[in-house]
């Protein structure tokens, strides 16, 4: 006849392996998404001090001597593809 220990150690294993997986799949979801759900907010290039330039006027507004490109911003949905967030080093 075996114990009730032994009994209860698969029981204490599936719910481990169940919360480990848990675990894994909340992760999994929030490096798909890249974090949108906490950091919506962050990534408007407004917040940053930032002006969105559109890919054509990159060169003429943007120049990499007085700016810094912010990467991860909105400006490609609001502007177009290719548009960057511009914003000052050297004020």
């Amino acid at each position: 006849m075996k114990s009730k220990r032994a009994m209860d150690m698969p029981t204490n294993t599936i719910v481990a392996w169940a919360i480990g997986l848990f675990v894994l799949i909340i992760s999994m979801f929030l490096l798909m998404n890249k974090g949108q759900f906490f950091t919506s907010t962050t990534e408007s290039c407004e917040t940053q001090n930032g002006v969105c330039v559109a890919a054509e006027n990159l060169n003429e507004d943007c120049s990499l001597a007085k700016f810094r490109w912010a990467p991860g911003t909105d400006c490609e949905d609001r502007v177009g593809e290719g548009a960057k967030c511009c914003v000052q080093m050297i004020k």
